[in-house]
């Protein structure tokens, strides 16, 4: 049996709009790419968060994060994979929605010491999408706040980073 179902992880005009409103929250020069993708996972999948391991240096996360998942509503229409499976699932979604920014001008992406990086250009957003980032942001602060503020304080490669603390992505091997 065939089932078809909609997920906003799979659709990269969701992906794109999860990303502005991720960008537009920070106030950055520019943004981790790895950051930006491990960020957007857990703005898809928030209850998710609860996997997350949160550095003792950054008071009160764990706390805020316990709380943002117990506040979520319940919903479950399927099983879903285990979230590093999700997480590579959507690279390919994410680089479409990267890309479609980037050709559009309102994102830069650029390669320092091998590491990829996104700069928003906020200028070149329309209107239309302004309001509804917004809108966006104010229904979603409490969580913009752990993977923009919180998240950002936190190196994204090597042991204790990002992608060690939330199990998305190899972090042995990185070079910086």
């Amino acid at each position: 049996m065939l089932n078809v179902s909609y997920s906003a992880s799979y659709d990269p005009y969701h992906t794109a709009f999860r990303f502005l409103t991720l960008l537009r929250f920070g106030d950055c020069e520019k943004y981790d790419y790895d950051w930006l993708r491990i960020a957007d996972f857990y703005s898809c999948f928030p209850e998710r968060l609860s996997e997350f391991r949160a550095p003792r240096e950054i008071s009160g996360l764990t706390k805020r994060i316990n709380g943002l998942v117990r506040a979520l509503p319940d919903v479950r229409y399927a099983a879903l994979p285990e979230s590093s499976v999700l997480f590579d699932r959507m690279s390919v979604v994410q680089d479409s929605a990267l890309s479609a920014l980037s050709k559009q001008e309102i994102v830069t992406l650029s390669t320092i010491s091998n590491r990829r990086y996104v700069l928003l250009h906020e200028s070149r957003i329309p209107q239309p999408l302004t309001e509804a980032l917004n809108l966006a942001t104010d229904k979603h602060k409490e969580l913009l706040r752990i993977l923009v503020d919180d998240f950002l304080q936190i190196s994204v490669s090597g042991p204790g980073g990002l992608k060690d603390r939330s199990g998305l992505g190899e972090f042995r091997y990185d070079t910086a």
